[in-house]
C-alpha cells in the first residue's frame, strides 16, 4: 500500500483529532495525543482482519511499546448492524506497512474503514464520523449502568469459540438494541500484553448458551470462562484481568 508523505504535526493532529478544538487543553488528550506521534510499529500486516480485532491489535501493540507500558485505550464505536450500510462502513482492514507511527496508522484504519475518531477523557473513540458529531447526552453515571447491566435480558444467547472482543461488541450492540434509550451499555475491553497473559492464565475463546440472561449474569459467566473480571468505571464496563482494575471500585 503507497504512503503519503504525513503533513506537518500539528496540522495531522488537527486533521485527525476533530473535537480537539473543544478538548486540546485537556491534559489527558494531550498525553494520549504525544503517545500517537511517538509510538512507532515496526510492521504491520492486516490482511482482510476485522476492525475489532485490529483496535484490539493497537490497543496490545501500544502497550508493548510504551516505556510506561499503558498504551493507548481505544473504544470502537459501531452503530447496529441494521444500520451500518446507511454509514456504509466497511468492517475489514487490510493494510501493510513498516515503522509506521501509531497516529499515521489510524489514519490508514479510518479511511478504510468509513470511521473517524477523536479523544474523549483520555479515550480514542471510533466511530462514523455523524456519531462522532452528533451532540452526546450527558455521560452516563456508575449507578446507570449498573441499573441497566440488572434490567437489560437477552432472550438468547449462543457462543461457540467466539472471541472475547466479538462477545463485547455482541453485547454493546444488543444492549443498545433493548435499551428503551437506544443508548446502550459501553464495554472496554484491557487485555494484557501476550506473556501476562499466559502467566495469569487467560482464554480468550468464550463457549455459552442462555436464554433468557440478564447482561450482568451473561457477563460473569463470560469472566469465569476467561478468568477476567469487570468493573463499572466512569459509565464505562471495563473488562480486564482482576490485577489490572482498580481496587477502590467494586464490581456490580
Amino acid at each position: 500500500m503507497p504512503r503519503s508523505p504525513l503533513p506537518l504535526v500539528a496540522l495531522a493532529i488537527l486533521l485527525a483529532f476533530p473535537s480537539l478544538a473543544q478538548t486540546g487543553d485537556n491534559p489527558e488528550n494531550k498525553h494520549v495525543i504525544q503517545k500517537l506521534n511517538t509510538i512507532v510499529i515496526d510492521k504491520v500486516d492486516f490482511d482482510k482482519l476485522d476492525i475489532a480485532t485490529v483496535v484490539q491489535f493497537l490497543i496490545v501493540k501500544s502497550r508493548e511499546l510504551d516505556p510506561a507500558h499503558t498504551g493507548v485505550k481505544i473504544q470502537l464505536n459501531l452503530p447496529p448492524k441494521s444500520s451500518a450500510q446507511w454509514f456504509h462502513i466497511h468492517r475489514e482492514v487490510s493494510i501493510t506497512l513498516d515503522n509506521v507511527p501509531l497516529v499515521e496508522l489510524l489514519n490508514y484504519i479510518v479511511e478504510q474503514t468509513n470511521l473517524s475518531f477523536k479523544i474523549t477523557h483520555g479515550v480514542v473513540v471510533m466511530a462514523p464520523l455523524e456519531v462522532l458529531r452528533a451532540p452526546s447526552n450527558a455521560k452516563p453515571t456508575d449507578q446507570q449502568t449498573q441499573r441497566k447491566l440488572h434490567a437489560i435480558f437477552l432472550d438468547q444467547v449462543d457462543f461457540k469459540n467466539a472471541d472475547i472482543s466479538e462477545v463485547l461488541e455482541f453485547l454493546r450492540v444488543r444492549s443498545e438494541d433493548l435499551d428503551p434509550d437506544h443508548v446502550g451499555l459501553k464495554f472496554y475491553l484491557e487485555w494484557p500484553q501476550p506473556s501476562a497473559a499466559k502467566s495469569l492464565h487467560l482464554h480468550r475463546e468464550v463457549n455459552l448458551t442462555r436464554n433468557n440472561v440478564s447482561v450482568l449474569d451473561l457477563l460473569n459467566r463470560v469472566c469465569e470462562q476467561t478468568n477476567l473480571s469487570f468493573k463499572v468505571i466512569h459509565g464505562v464496563v471495563v473488562v480486564a484481568p482482576p490485577s489490572l482494575l482498580p481496587p477502590d471500585s467494586a464490581s456490580p
